[in-house]
């Protein structure tokens, strides 16, 4: 079950196996045992699910989901302590903006940018902060419209 759920992850990132392993430090020998069936040690399955931002049990295929709430908001602070660490942001204003962010948009902008932070790619930073600019721009738009309704709400009760 490993190697098919480390083989989806790869070709869902369009990249090969013995790529991924070489980028986090793993040797293509270990690859070749996964492929023959081998299970990865304990420290391998931590780095290739903190790659691929899933859990270890859904690595071993012991559960659907992808990722559960703990190891959810365990890489949510290792993304924002490493942007952090980078760029010198607010980490709990990074933090806020990650855990109101759906997970989906959340996992696919990681994707992207990950890569790039750990290369300090510029062009990443922007795009998340134009992404978060955005993100904040929409919640404005939300709170306003919520209070533009409750002040409707008092000037016109509702007739019975």
């Amino acid at each position: 079950m490993f190697w098919e759920r480390f083989t989806l992850l790869c070709s869902e990132r369009k990249m090969k196996p013995n790529r991924v392993a070489a980028e986090i430090g793993i040797s293509s020998a270990s690859v070749t045992k996964w492929k023959r069936g081998s299970i990865p040690n304990s420290d391998s399955l931590g780095k290739i699910a903190e790659y691929f931002c899933v859990s270890i049990d859904y690595l071993l295929g012991k559960t659907e989901q992808k990722i559960d709430d703990r190891t959810w908001d365990e890489y949510v602070t290792k993304f924002g302590t490493e942007l952090n660490s980078r760029f010198n942001h607010d980490f709990d204003l990074l933090k806020q903006i990650f855990q109101e962010m759906p997970r989906e948009d959340l996992l696919i902008l990681c994707d992207s940018l990950i890569p790039a932070i750990r290369t300090f790619d510029h062009t990443a930073i922007l795009k998340l902060k134009n992404y978060a600019d955005d993100l904040a721009q929409l919640q404005m738009l939300r709170i306003e419209k919520d209070i533009e309704e409750e002040q409707r709400k008092k000037e016109n009760p509702p007739t019975e």
